[in-house]
């Protein structure tokens, strides 16, 4: 092992960490940041069921890389689970609704993410590690 590299994790796990830090720190802004009006307005300058789609995409592709590919089943039922705790805690903030259209934009949006992500991820780590 060079020296530079002692006491340092590997690329993968270190990448499987910052995923888990991600996918953590993206459920927390989606289940506060939602019941904050200010954050909401914000958002609705964009088209929603696309907006749910990405997000629901990032936060599954989070826990696909941060789970591994074996999981990846287990990382989209995780995405949608957090959508379906969002959808049912809407029901109590004024202003806002839950809507089955948002759940299908969810879970659509998570399914590809989590097709997506462990390609790209692979794909950027494969980059980092070769030699010249």
């Amino acid at each position: 092992m060079p020296a530079a590299s002692a006491g340092r994790l590997p690329l993968a796990t270190t990448a499987r960490t910052v995923a888990a830090v991600g996918a953590s720190l993206l459920t927390l802004a989606i289940l506060v940041g939602g019941r904050v009006p200010e954050a909401v307005h914000v958002m609705s300058r964009f088209p929603d069921k696309l907006l749910h789609a990405l997000t629901y995409g990032m936060l599954a592709g989070c826990w696909c890389v941060a789970l591994g590919e074996r999981r990846r089943a287990l990382a989209i039922a995780m995405a949608v689970a957090t959508g379906l705790l969002d959808e049912w805690l809407q029901r109590s903030i004024p202003g806002r609704q839950s809507d089955v259209a948002d759940l299908v934009a969810d879970v659509v949006g998570a399914t590809i993410g989590a097709w997506l992500a462990l390609p790209v991820v692979g794909r950027l780590l494969s980059r980092t590690t070769r030699r010249p």
